[in-house]
Parts: C-alpha cells; structure tokens; sequence
C-alpha cells in the first residue's frame, strides 16, 4: 500500500505541474485564436470556452509524455 501511495504523490506532482503550465497556454492559445478568427468574435465567452477546453484536451496529455521525458533526460545527465 505504501508504495502505491508513493507512486501516487510522484505522479500527482507531475499532474499538478503540467495542469498549472497547460491551463495558462491553453487559454491564451484559445485567446490568439478568437482574435484572429472574426467569426469567433461574435460569441467570445461561449467560443473561448469551448476553444479552451479542446486546446486543453489536446495540450495536457502531450505535457504529461513530454514532462515525464524532459524528467528522465534531466536525471541522465545531472
């Protein structure tokens, strides 16, 4: 049981960590997109919304595989 829970709080550190750097690009991602599509203007709260949560689909996975690899070529060579 133990080591579950330590497997648990070394994945939930990672979770957090890409949830607080995928959260903010999702969101200006999905603002850059508004502002260059003017038909997206028209309803800007409903389409920010629905641009940010498929950027953020996208996005928060991808960071996941690429946070885990950035960590494992970070402990190669420190």
């Amino acid at each position: 049981m133990n080591r579950i829970m330590n497997v648990f709080r070394s994945y939930s550190k990672n979770l957090l960590f890409v949830l607080l750097v995928a959260s903010p690009l999702c969101a200006i991602n999905a603002i850059i997109t508004i502002i260059k599509t003017p038909l997206l203007q028209q309803e800007l709260f409903q389409n920010w919304v629905s641009l940010f949560f498929y950027k953020f689909i996208i996005t928060y996975p991808l960071a996941l595989f690429f946070v885990a690899i950035a960590k494992k070529i970070m402990t190669r060579f420190s």
